[in-house]
């Protein structure tokens, strides 16, 4: 079983086989009740997408393991606002694919949850 484990990964359409079925690529959470909005490319409750930028990568704010939200573009005043009182830190972030491929000037805000349970879910944030 071994060997024949070994050889099916060692082809072209093995080794995707395996890395699709047991990596979490395909995990989604647009049922989620917090979960609403979309973009060109994007929607409530995908994964984060990686976004490479000047001075690193949108992961990069994720060592917090805390609720986050990164903002794609420019964060309007109001809603920097509205979310103070959450204590949620916004990090806005620029010059990606997330707000390239959307046809409207708004900026887009995803919510991050990077730690490792969900006992401390924020309020629901709109803009």
């Amino acid at each position: 079983m071994p060997h024949m484990m070994a050889t099916l990964i060692g082809t072209s359409i093995g080794s995707k086989f395996f890395f699709r079925m047991i990596s979490q690529i395909g995990i989604n959470y647009r049922e989620s009740p917090i979960s609403e909005g979309r973009t060109a490319k994007l929607e409530g409750g995908d994964r984060l997408p990686y976004v490479k930028m000047q001075n690193g990568d949108n992961f990069l704010p994720l060592k917090s393991l805390d609720w986050q939200v990164h903002v794609y573009g420019d964060a309007d005043p109001a809603f920097r606002l509205g979310l103070a009182p959450s204590g949620v830190p916004i990090h806005s972030l620029s010059g990606s694919l997330i707000t390239a491929s959307s046809n409207s000037a708004r900026a887009v805000a995803i919510s991050v949850w990077a730690g490792s349970s969900s006992s401390a879910v924020p309020r629901r944030m709109s803009s």
